[in-house]
């Protein structure tokens, strides 16, 4: 699945409206992105707010297996306090309290995994340097009975410009720490938190955090984005029949992301997972791989002892902060263990009933060709049963399985549960629809005996997990729909516009101007190139209406004008809110019209959707916009102002209520009424 990369920075990354895998419109070269200056600093060094403390929290279960064993792995004989001086891994699990609840809950991200450096000393002590700060230590004491570490709280970890030292202190209970040692690792027993003195009391400035101490036993390599080789140590662990490795210390880079395996010796990594939060300005970092203009899936192949991507890859935030691209790395597991991977998961065929006779339907979608989106056709069987719909062909790779959906005629959808289709070179494959970590069933639009997906098609490579061999966008099965065109012959002039545009997941409007063409004959309107960014030359249709005098253009809801260059088809819808409701309703896209002055003004927003009846936008225009005359003394409606709760017609004339559908003025704003 890929995601082109852009190269404005504080912005969203531009994906497909709420999250779907599919490219988006911008075509930026990657030379041009860059990595934001100080961003690593901003990225290991956690802020904080001042928080109450809490104190008498339980410690959570280690969220590590630990084997128990009363022996360090380094110790060979008499066991001493050299055998713990080293670099180590630590595995910071994160929390925060939840006054509602009173419980602990995970923080965001709930893990981190940085290299700390243990150094022996005098009468059994030891120094543990970089818990919270590489430039900072605490003092501990090896108890070599009963393999224990007693550490005192209070001791500093770090400092504030504003409000100076920064101390370790128990959140579980009054006093030092214990630290137990095992075969695997070091557990610290208690929470322990970072405080401040803020007006003359200890105020915690941290989250509460559970730490596990794990010798280094792997390595991951690779050049960075200067080219320089890097060999970073990190703890690659993978508790007992888990699919999953959680790499501690990624990259050199303080973080831990979650690789998981396959059966085919293959391995991907979910980019929705956390694994730094930058606040209001950074956002959250994701895991990516990177292929020319796009964010790819992280992929890579395996071994029993390594693995290895398939492309390069950066840590990149939904800000659009990036650590720049890095070469594909390798893990090496350097212990002596190895990887373990799960069994080939497999399923149920669907069969088609007998005495059933499956027809032939078009089948049309895009795949990504290189970096590319290309349009595809081809055919489809369906055969029905009632509400049963039996479908094959969409399993691309395997086009002679099988799979069966459920049809809602009321809600007009048919509903695919994640199906076995089948296996390819011994990879399994499950249809579904994209779910990011898991698949999740696929769910059709029905109309007219056609059937369409406004999203991404997976095949996947098992029902849980991230990994897939394939996906396709724009499945659109049966007759597909033309799009809005002008009349041969249309006479058109070129007409200024100028609006607030909401383009894809931008959080604030951005005022924009350009031209759109536009002709009218008899009462219909024709408007093209309103979003020429998203689907170019598309027109709109929108018929002449009159209310009390007054003009309106009014394009119906759904109105289907092209597709995106994805092949996902694009819809126009408007919203608006009835009076005395607190909840918006889909409705037609209306423009009061001035055929006087010559423009248009949109009384609804103009919303521009991948699916009908959806708000689930690709671009919008708030309400406002105007099309034609700008230069004149353009004049809203509302030419005076008008009394409280009183109704009048757009006309101006006052009245007791609406009589009828229209739109009517009450309280200085419009309002339809239905």
């Amino acid at each position: 699945m890929k995601k082109i990369l852009l190269t404005m920075v504080a912005l969203m990354v531009a994906i497909v409206s709420f999250g779907q895998p599919v490219a988006t419109k911008a075509q930026t070269d990657l030379k041009q992105l860059f990595s934001v200056s100080g961003l690593q600093k901003a990225v290991t060094e956690r802020s904080y707010g001042i928080k109450s403390v809490v104190k008498g929290l339980q410690a959570p279960v280690a969220p590590v297996k630990m084997s128990k064993k009363k022996a360090p792995r380094r110790a060979e004989g008499e066991f001493s306090v050299d055998d713990l001086a080293g670099d180590w891994i630590q595995a910071m699990y994160c929390y925060e309290y939840d006054e509602e609840s009173e419980e602990l809950v995970e923080d965001m991200p709930t893990r981190y995994g940085n290299t700390v450096t243990i150094e022996p000393g005098n009468n059994n002590q030891i120094t543990i340097y970089g818990l919270f700060s590489s430039d900072y230590g605490i003092v501990g004491t090896v108890n070599l009975e009963d393999f224990t570490i007693t550490i005192p709280a209070g001791q500093v970890i770090g400092t504030t410009t504003s409000y100076g030292d920064i101390k370790m202190q128990n959140a579980s209970t009054e006093g030092d720490f214990t630290a137990t040692i095992y075969a695997d690792g070091i557990v610290f027993e208690q929470l322990w938190y970072g405080s401040i003195v803020y007006q003359a009391q200890d105020a915690r400035y941290t989250s509460f955090y559970s730490s596990v101490l794990f010798f280094p036993n792997a390595t991951m390599q690779y050049k960075d984005s200067e080219s320089t080789d890097v060999t970073a140590l990190v703890a690659a662990i993978q508790d007992e029949g888990s699919a999953t490795v959680s790499v501690f210390n990624f990259g050199d880079f303080g973080l831990c992301v979650d690789i998981d395996l396959q059966s085919d010796m293959t391995f991907s990594i979910n980019a929705e997972q956390v694994v730094e939060y930058g606040g209001a300005t950074y956002g959250s970092y994701s895991p990516y791989g990177i292929s020319g203009k796009y964010l790819v899936d992280l992929v890579g192949k395996g071994t029993a002892t390594t693995l290895t991507s398939d492309v390069d890859w950066t840590i990149y935030s939904d800000e659009g902060y990036w650590f720049g691209e890095q070469e594909p790395f390798t893990i090496t597991l350097e212990d002596g263990s190895e990887f373990v991977y799960p069994e080939a998961e497999t399923g149920e065929l669907v069969t088609l009933p007998e005495g059933l006779t499956p027809v032939d339907y078009p089948f049309s979608y895009s795949v990504y060709e290189g970096n590319d989106p290309v349009a595809k056709e081809g055919t489809v069987k369906i055969a029905k049963d009632g509400n049963d719909i039996y479908f094959q062909g969409l399993d691309i790779l395997l086009p002679e399985a099988w799979v069966k959906g459920l049809l809602d005629a009321e809600k007009g959808i048919v509903t695919i549960p994640v199906t076995y289709t089948g296996a390819l070179n011994e990879v399994p494959h499950f249809l579904a629809a994209y779910g990011g970590a898991n698949p999740k069933e696929l769910i059709l639009d029905y109309e007219d005996d056609s059937y369409s997906y406004s999203a991404t098609t997976m095949i996947y490579k098992g029902t849980t997990g991230s990994a897939y061999v394939y996906f396709y966008n724009g499945l659109f099965i049966g007759t597909k729909p033309t799009p809005v065109t002008a009349p041969e012959g249309l006479q058109t002039v070129e007409m200024p516009f100028v609006g607030e545009l909401f383009a894809g997941d931008a959080e604030e409007a951005e005022e924009v101007e350009g031209s759109v063409t536009v002709g009218i004959t008899g009462n219909d309107v024709y408007i093209q190139n309103l979003f020429a960014e998203d689907v170019p030359d598309s027109w709109m249709k929108g018929s002449i209406q009159e209310s009390e005098g007054t003009k309106f253009v009014v394009f119906p809801i759904n109105q289907y004008i092209g597709d995106f260059s994805n092949a996902l088809r694009a819809y126009l819808v408007g919203y608006y809110w009835p009076e005395g409701s607190e909840d918006g309703e889909l409705s037609n896209v209306i423009f009061f019209y001035d055929d006087v002055n010559g423009y248009f003004e949109a009384i609804t927003p103009v919303i521009l959707t991948r699916s009908k009846n959806s708000t689930n936008y690709e671009s919008f225009y708030r309400a406002g916009l105007l099309i034609g005359n700008i230069e004149a003394n353009v004049k809203n409606v509302i030419t005076q102002t008008k009394s409280a709760n009183v109704w009048y017609t757009l006309s101006g004339n006052r009245i007791e209520k609406p009589a009828q559908k229209g739109i009517y003025i009450m309280n200085n704003k419009k309002v339809v009424v239905k």
